[in-house]
């Protein structure tokens, strides 16, 4: 069974995957009480399946200082206490997995730095999955809609505001779509599945607990 967790942002997400499938997912809005909330809910997941882990997953940023610490440091504490190994996922692949083929458009993943800047991802689809076209960028969200833009499909948790500002973007003729709301969801399977492949892949000493760490977005709350 490997358990999956993700607290990269404001929401923390759960799964469990018993190697063939997702058997139990939970996701919810913390609102920075991310230490009080995700221990518990761990035990809650746990109690329910009453199986034994034997794998972890945890997604390792880019994130916000808090969340990402908080759900990085839990997971390596657990997985080094028994033994198991931690796969380490990228927000941004996370996110990527969920999104179906997009033709003639590259998918853009944003993700909220503070004050009004995001980390912006680009993906390609290639050989039935999202693989990341070039290096993140931080930049504002004016200038990613100065033309010529790429045709675009974009997906984040992103605000009201923002998803008008796209919209808005769109009706005047930028070539972007913009994902819901639902699939602009990070979701733990996603994070559970893309860890399981890779642990059919590779070696045991690559998933070392002690190995994984952090990727902070850099804002006026990190050190």
């Amino acid at each position: 069974m490997l358990l999956a967790i993700d607290s990269a942002t404001e929401r923390i997400n759960l799964a469990l995957h018993d190697g063939h499938e997702v058997i139990a997912e939970h996701s919810w809005r913390s609102s920075r009480r991310h230490s009080a909330e995700l221990p518990p809910m761990v035990e809650r997941m746990l109690a329910q399946e009453r199986q034994e882990i034997t794998a972890m997953a945890v997604a390792n940023g880019p994130g916000s200082f808090t969340g990402l610490r908080i759900g990085v440091a839990f997971a390596k504490g657990l997985a080094a206490a028994r033994g198991l190994p931690l796969v380490a996922v990228c927000t941004q692949d996370i996110m990527a997995a969920a999104l179906p083929p997009c033709p003639d458009h590259e998918l853009l993943v944003l993700l909220s730095a503070g004050r009004k800047r995001y980390i912006a991802s680009r993906f390609r689809h290639c050989k039935g999955r999202w693989q990341a076209n070039g290096d993140e960028a931080l930049t504002d969200l004016e200038t990613l809609l100065q033309p010529p833009m790429t045709p675009s499909l974009v997906v984040g948790e992103l605000d009201a505001s923002v998803r008008d500002r796209l919209t808005r973007g769109r009706a005047a003729g930028l070539p972007l779509k913009l994902a819901s709301p639902a699939l602009s969801l990070r979701r733990a399977g996603f994070l559970a599945e893309i860890a399981q492949e890779r642990l059919e892949r590779g070696a045991p000493e690559d998933f070392a607990p002690g190995r994984v760490t952090a990727r902070y977005i850099a804002t006026r709350d990190t050190p």
